[in-house]
């Protein structure tokens, strides 16, 4: 191959590169933080028993992993899945969840 080829090709492959991390980082800028999953590791959880058999409680209100939570709940009608659970909101404003079986 032609060395002109090469910087052609090089040049290019650089042109697109730059095209994609533009479209990546205006792709982020889109995300706010209500679309952001987060992390249930970081919320405290306490074990229950329901109707429909155990599940875990959290009323964790001052963290703001559970306001970030909650806030994503909200956005989801109240209920969702996430790594594995099925979590839903409360009238009062605590959590639930339950792992999916």
């Amino acid at each position: 191959m032609k060395p002109e080829t090469i910087v052609k090709l090089r040049d290019a492959f650089t042109l697109a590169a730059d095209a994609l991390q533009d479209e990546l980082e205006s792709q982020a800028i889109k995300t706010t933080p209500s679309e952001a999953i987060p992390d249930l590791s970081m919320i405290v959880w306490k074990e229950k028993a329901g109707p429909k058999g155990l599940f875990e409680l959290s009323e964790d209100k001052e963290n703001p992993r559970f306001k970030e939570l909650s806030d994503y709940l909200n956005a989801h009608n109240g209920k969702t899945h996430i790594s594995g659970y099925f979590l839903w909101k409360f009238e009062n404003g605590s959590i639930g969840r339950k792992r999916k079986a």
